[in-house]
């Protein structure tokens, strides 16, 4: 079940529907209450069990977590909403209200202390992640502290004097934590962020750990560089982590050398998801071949050197052959890419980021991955794809990394289509999500787009928002001649009345019927002609069909 911020379930709108058409045309009269539904033709509740089961994997697959201050569009809120049956059950599951996001963006008022402790469940395990863009001195003590013996999760993201509390933590008032990430940073540069080392070296981490995540952004601690310090970390759990993240994607970091990371990566036998940030050592005989990592299957890495290559990470010699999740963001050529991507047979997802291509070394065949179904690249030229051939691709996202105008990176139709022609694969997902201001992008491309879709039968989801599709092009998804299976739309609406049109026409009489769409507007120098009766027109449709398709502002 997908709830979008509305505060009514789209799958209790067809019983509401049905019921409504069963009962006696009432005349309505003004000024006058209409008379109540008769009890016995109430529509049937669900049953508790199977509303518990529902509002599981709804609390299951939610990253998104409770907000303080409250936020009453987040799911958990929702669900409270619908009727006063969903609103007993909501209430009574813990796994719904345990996931608490807590950011401090101002001083403390007494407010957030009570929302606290009306929203948390008296039992069970909770998950925090605490975030603050200015210092206080008892953020620990007021948001971690009372509640360490039930936390699973712990995720601090605090200016550097925020952390003096914390180091003061016993390994035994933490031995409920499995989850940490530690991200340091300094907003305020009036402030006095000086540490002792000691604070951070002796600090000792559960034994239970087993997912560690340690950042910092501009800060130096008493001195040292953030992979200095981490280091001389001797009380972490190395050998029973199974996730560790040492900067990778977290803002702004200090960077590892390959005898930093081999360092680490010798002690964590047990490690299972490894991301880091990586410059290029100039010595990579210092990195002996001792690493034991068996149960190794995903590595993610940023290159930030505009020096030597990412292919320097062979060196370390990871289990590549049985990795099957790989994220190489780099700045290097495609060249170092392929070096790695030649050792990684048993990959099923790849994500692919690189600016600087050089020279394109072309192999006598395409690169052959039988196992990998998700490929992402953020790149602007995708050279790459007549080198890569993916006969399991179901996922593909492009994500252009300038910021430049669509003129210059138009959309890449022709490749694509060659690329999975070439491939053979069964296409499900696609997503092109450009860098770009812009409303729209140019419509020259309607046959490109034509024979691109007509070469993707099985295409489930298909989100472009900056992507213009012709009228020619929608009236031919309408009747189900292009993207028979499509369930997901999203794509620029310059024209929101034809938008409008084909979306009602696929809901209405489309099998499988398109479930949710999305037609993005700009009024930055006009307003498109009739944007408010489709919107109305699409609104009417939600409610009859129970889908969630509308007209949105960029």
């Amino acid at each position: 079940m997908k709830i979008r911020g509305h505060p009514r379930s789209s799958s209790a709108i067809p019983a509401t529907q049905a019921l409504s058409n069963s009962l006696p045309q009432v005349p309505v009269v003004k000024n006058r209450r209409l008379p109540p539904i008769p009890p016995q033709k109430r529509a049937p509740s669900v049953p508790f069990e199977l509303l518990v089961a529902i509002f599981g994997g709804i609390a299951g697959n939610s990253t998104q977590g409770l907000s303080l201050p409250p936020n009453i569009y987040e799911t958990a809120w929702t669900l409270t909403r619908v009727c006063s049956q969903w609103r007993r059950v909501a209430l009574s599951m813990s796994c719904l209200w345990n996931n608490l996001n807590i950011h401090v963006s101002k001083e403390l008022l007494p407010g957030d202390f009570y929302y606290l402790k009306i929203l948390l469940p008296a039992k069970g395990p909770l998950f925090f992640t605490l975030s603050s863009e200015i210092h206080h001195d008892n953020l620990i003590d007021v948001f971690v502290r009372p509640y360490l013996h039930r936390l699973k999760r712990l995720h601090l993201n605090l200016p550097i004097p925020s952390f003096a509390q914390f180091w003061t933590l016993t390994p035994d008032s933490l031995r409920t934590v499995s989850d940490m990430s530690i991200q340091f940073h300094k907003y305020d540069h009036n402030l006095d962020i000086s540490i002792q080392l000691e604070d951070i070296t002796t600090f000792r981490y559960p034994d239970d750990l087993r997912s560690l995540t340690l950042a910092a952004y501009d800060a130096n601690p008493a001195g040292l560089n953030a992979s200095e310090a981490i280091l001389w970390l001797p009380y972490v759990p190395w050998a029973r982590l199974t996730y560790l993240n040492l900067g990778y994607g977290v803002g702004q970091l200090h960077w590892f050398t390959l005898r930093q990371i081999h360092d680490i990566l010798k002690q964590c036998v047990s490690l299972q998801t490894f991301a880091t940030s990586l410059r290029k050592t100039s010595n990579r005989s210092i990195v002996d071949n001792e690493l034991n990592i068996p149960n190794l299957t995903s590595v993610k890495v940023v290159h930030g050197s505009s020096s030597g290559s990412i292919c320097d990470l062979l060196v370390l010699d990871l289990p590549w052959y049985q990795l099957t999740d790989l994220s190489l963001r780099t700045v290097t050529s495609l060249r170092s890419i392929f070096a790695i991507l030649h050792h990684t047979p048993s990959l099923k997802t790849l994500c692919l980021g690189c600016n600087v291509l050089g020279p394109n070394v072309i192999p006598n065949a395409p690169l052959h991955l039988p196992f990998l179904w998700s490929l992402t690249l953020y790149m602007d030229n995708y050279s790459i794809l007549p080198l890569l051939e993916l006969p399991r691709l179901s996922e593909f996202r492009i994500r252009p990394s300038s910021q430049s105008v669509s003129i210059v990176h138009p959309f890449p139709a022709e490749t694509i289509l060659e690329f999975l022609l070439r491939s053979g694969s069964v296409l499900q997902r696609f997503k092109y999500d450009p860098k770009i201001s812009l409303s729209f992008m140019p419509d020259e491309q309607d046959e490109a787009l034509q024979n691109l879709f007509a070469a993707v039968p099985n295409l489930q989801t298909f989100s472009a928002k900056y992507l213009h599709l012709g009228r020619n092009l929608l009236n031919e998804i309408a009747q189900r001649s292009l993207l028979p299976r499509l369930m997901e739309l999203e794509t620029n609406a310059v024209s929101p009345d034809v938008f409008a049109s084909a979306v009602e026409r696929r809901v209405r009489y489309g099998h499988p019927r398109l479930m949710f769409a999305r037609g993005y507007y700009s009024t930055a120098y006009y307003t498109p002609p009739g944007l408010e009766k489709s919107c109305e027109r699409l609104q009417l449709l939600n409610l009859q069909m129970g889908t969630d398709c509308k007209l949105q502002k960029f």
